[in-house]
C-alpha cells in the first residue's frame, strides 16, 4: 500500500477582487527543496509519499462526489542540482494520470463503496495504481 501525506501550500493563490481568491487554471504551486515549482494539473489536493519528499514525487487529486468522478495525476519533479533537465517555467507535465467517472470504473478501482471512502483512502488506492503503471 502506498503511504501518502497531505501537502498544503496556498502561497500561489492570487486575489481577483477584494473578497475572493482564485487559482490560475491548471497550475498548482508546490515547494520542492525550497524552490517553488508549478505543476500543470487540475485538482485541489496534493499528496507526497514522505514528509521530506526528496524524490520530488507529487500526486494531485480531484474528486467530486456530486457529479461522481475522481482523478489523479502523478508528477516527478527533477532536481537540476543532480544534472537532470531544468524544471520548465510554465509547469511540470504529469508523468501519468487516471480519471474515473462511471460507477463501474470507480467501484472496480476503489472498491464496493466507491466514492464513500475517505479522501486519503481514495488517494492511496489511486496512487498505488499510478505507481504500477508509471514505473
Amino acid at each position: 500500500m502506498t503511504t501518502l501525506r497531505t501537502f498544503n501550500n496556498f502561497g500561489h493563490m492570487v486575489p481577483f477582487d477584494s473578497t475572493r481568491w482564485h487559482n490560475p487554471p491548471k497550475l498548482i504551486e508546490v515547494m520542492h527543496k525550497g524552490t517553488p515549482i508549478l505543476l500543470r494539473a487540475k485538482g485541489s489536493d496534493v499528496y507526497t509519499p514522505t514528509i521530506a519528499n526528496d524524490d520530488g514525487i507529487y500526486y494531485v487529486m480531484t474528486i467530486d462526489r456530486m457529479y461522481q468522478y475522481v482523478g489523479m495525476s502523478l508528477f516527478v519533479v527533477k532536481d537540476e542540482h543532480n544534472g537532470q533537465e531544468p524544471i520548465p517555467s510554465d509547469g511540470v507535465e504529469p508523468l501519468s494520470e487516471i480519471f474515473l467517472q462511471s460507477d463501474h470504473e470507480i467501484e472496480s478501482m476503489l472498491g464496493s463503496r466507491g466514492l464513500d471512502y475517505s479522501d486519503m483512502t481514495i488517494a492511496r488506492r489511486l496512487a498505488s495504481y499510478l505507481n504500477e503503471v508509471a514505473w
